[in-house]
């Protein structure tokens, strides 16, 4: 949803360039010896493509906002999926807050974890050949 508000946002700008310039920019299109429409024709669409550019903003706007407001997928990073209700919760969770159920204990820093572990096993590795 968020690239599509910028997208609109975009449009949006250059709608409103267009339309603030709207007298100028018909009379380039129609070249300078044609009679365009009467000026409280032109004042209204002048007026309308203005509105519609500031509200095509305003929509972006509100969809980039609410693209920020996603849920958070099991994919996203310091977040794991709950292996029972397959809702989102953070890495370090020993509770899901969804279903209640029991997580296993996952450090936020797995190199850390992981040498803890190494050492460990070193550790009863060496315990075990003394032996």
């Amino acid at each position: 949803m968020k690239s599509i508000g910028g997208i609109l946002i975009g449009l949006g700008l250059a709608w409103l360039a267009f339309a603030l310039n709207y007298h100028e920019a018909m009379r380039e299109i129609r070249g300078p010896f044609r009679s365009g429409p009467d000026p409280i024709t032109e004042y209204e669409n002048k007026r309308t493509n203005t509105y519609l550019s500031i509200g095509t903003i305003a929509v972006g706007v509100i969809l980039m906002g609410f693209g920020s407001l996603q849920r958070p997928s099991g994919d996203d990073r310091g977040y794991r999926t709950c292996p029972k209700c397959a809702e989102a919760v953070r890495a370090a969770a020993v509770v899901c807050k969804h279903c209640g159920s029991e997580l296993s204990p996952i450090s936020d820093q797995p190199g850390k974890s992981s040498y803890k572990a190494l050492a460990k096993a070193a550790e009863e590795a060496e315990r075990k050949q003394r032996r």
